[in-house]
């Protein structure tokens, strides 16, 4: 279980990543936090390491299959950016049991948030 969270964590790093045409920039690290039921991405960044308040560079919605692919041209997943305003209900993590991941094709919310210089 701890490598499927993992490797989904890793996904939402790299879409972080790839979702900012500057790829993330500044001194300091970037981080990649799950959406928290109730909040905007922008309102979790700037909560994310209080007093050292990040922005919201994006908002990532992914999912990806447990399975390899065994066809040319077979989607292996999906994923959604709904802005760093959308305020997220559904598709959290910290909703979900341990073994969910492996259960089931579904989505999970990450925001991308970076400390300003």
């Amino acid at each position: 279980e701890d490598i499927a969270w993992g490797s989904l964590h890793m996904a939402a790093t790299a879409a972080c990543r790839g979702s900012v045409p500057s790829g993330g920039t500044g001194r300091w690290a970037n981080a990649v936090v799950p959406a928290i039921a109730g909040y905007t991405c922008d309102k979790v960044c700037a909560e994310y390491y209080a007093p050292n308040a990040h922005v919201c560079d994006s908002a990532v919605t992914l999912m990806g299959y447990v399975k390899h692919t065994t066809k040319n041209l077979e989607k292996v997943g999906y994923y959604y950016n709904y802005g760093c305003g959308a305020t997220h209900g559904s598709y959290i993590e910290l909703n979900r049991s341990d073994n969910e991941s492996l259960k089931r094709a579904s989505y999970m919310t990450y925001c991308c948030c970076r400390y300003p210089l």
